[in-house]
């Protein structure tokens, strides 16, 4: 357990360890139960002020952090992750499965030169780890790819992150520059990307939000908004949400899955501000992609209407990204198995005869911690919203104000975040909203009693 502190130093984590920052009165941390949802104060707004932290700041080179072999047990939860500088993860150098939730990974920068390509200026994955609930923004990677996270080997699962503010730049001689938010490089496996909102990323040849190179992620349920793609003085940007670059031989076909997303806002230089295909036979299903300048999607085999795609204003709350009260998306996902036809000549859109749990790839939770799926509309069937969020109307059973995974009807602060509900003087109003702890006072205060 590390206590809130600047320590000015790079680390390697020892095998099999779990560390909890930010551990004092306010933030309890109970090392048997790590990674509980929001235990550190967040939200989508980069301009308000962070808590104090247990904070590693970075002696200017090497990686902050670096988690290596053996690791698969490891657990990083609770830190600021910042002042990294080297050519490869220069917050987060991950080469093994470990856990990582609850940090804020910023200010961090992987540079390469005219022979090195930089990769990952927040995040650098080459294993299986479960990257959760984490602030991931302002990192930089200049030549290379990823300003957020670049992921060059296996199958990682990135989910319910705010991934904001990052960027991939191209060097005077027009180098590299691609994935603002992420990078998924030709050595992947299977990675999957759910319930994150990416926001405010810009990459300065392609995929303003993710550029996906020789591999086949599954992009699930979330919110790609206001990226950008592009650079005025060399005429270049490509795809300012979402970058597809498959192989050239024309034999060889990536098939990455796009479901279940947002993808708004977004603008590219050149082409496909939404979604920029240039190769590959991506499968896209029940996607909105509305508003994205100097087009929706640019590419052969655009998303069809009856794949459940469509065109139309969200209605999302800009600060939050949150569903509005006209959201047109309840329910309105895909969350059962998907077969495929195994014709592939018959329909561009399809991957052959593989089936897709697309339920399984959203996660159990979206962003807010609500369960994945609700029945949002009251039919009695509960189905996947499209984006990072669940929509649940006020006053629903569903409904949970404080987004604690607590409902309202059921929740003793139903506006104050307390997930363990606890009580001390069993009066019914939990301490996170009781002005006596210690006094049974369910509707008095306790200068009354």
């Amino acid at each position: 357990l590390v206590a809130p502190w600047i320590y000015d130093e790079n680390i390697v984590v020892p095998f099999g360890v779990t560390l909890m920052g930010q551990c004092d009165a306010d933030t309890p941390c109970d090392p048997n139960n790590p990674c509980v949802r929001k235990r550190l104060t967040t939200d989508l707004d980069p301009n308000d002020p962070l808590p104090l932290a247990s904070e590693i700041l970075g002696i200017g080179r090497g990686s902050v952090v670096s988690i290596g072999f053996g690791n698969a047990t490891t657990v990083l939860d609770g830190f600021t992750i910042r002042g990294g500088n080297a050519p490869e993860g220069a917050g987060l150098w991950i080469n093994e499965s470990p856990t990582i939730c609850n940090n804020t990974i910023m200010n961090n920068s992987a540079v390469g030169t005219s022979t090195t390509v930089g990769v990952g200026g927040g995040i650098f994955i080459a294993g299986n780890p479960m990257i959760m609930d984490n602030f991931i923004r302002d990192n930089t990677v200049v030549s290379g790819q990823g300003g957020g996270i670049a992921i060059v080997a296996g199958s990682p699962t990135i989910t319910r992150n705010e991934i904001m503010g990052n960027s991939a730049m191209t060097a005077t001689d027009g180098f590299f520059g691609y994935g603002g938010a992420i990078a998924i490089l030709g050595g992947a496996g299977r990675p999957v990307v759910t319930s994150n909102v990416i926001k405010g990323n810009r990459a300065d040849q392609g995929g303003g939000a993710i550029d996906i190179y020789l591999s086949e992620p599954i992009i699930a349920g979330n919110t790609i908004i206001e990226n950008e793609a592009g650079l005025t003085r060399q005429d270049v940007g490509h795809g300012g949400g979402i970058e597809i670059v498959g192989d050239t031989n024309p034999d060889v076909q990536i098939e990455p899955l796009i479901i279940n997303n947002i993808i708004l806002n977004n603008r590219a230089r050149i082409a496909g501000g939404g979604i920029d295909v240039l190769r590959g036979r991506p499968f896209f299903r029940n996607n909105n992609l509305f508003g994205n300048l100097p087009d929706n999607f640019k590419g052969k085999n655009p998303p069809a209407a009856s794949d459940g795609n469509l065109s139309v204003d969200p209605n999302i709350t800009s600060s939050t990204q949150e569903p509005g009260p006209l959201f047109p998306h309840v329910d309105a996902g895909n969350n059962g198995l998907v077969e495929m036809d195994p014709d592939v000549s018959t329909d561009p859109n399809v991957i052959g005869d593989r089936r897709v749990t697309e339920g399984s790839d959203l996660g159990d939770l979206d962003l807010a911690g609500r369960p994945r799926s609700l029945d949002g509309n009251g039919d009695g069937m509960a189905l996947s919203d499209i984006g990072a969020f669940e929509w649940v109307e006020a006053g629903t059973p569903a409904f949970d104000l404080d987004r604690d995974g607590v409902v309202t009807l059921a929740d003793n602060c139903p506006a104050s975040y307390n997930p363990a509900q606890t009580d001390t003087d069993v009066d019914q109003v939990g301490n996170a909203c009781d002005n006596c702890l210690n006094l049974y006072n369910p509707a008095s205060d306790c200068d009354e009693m």
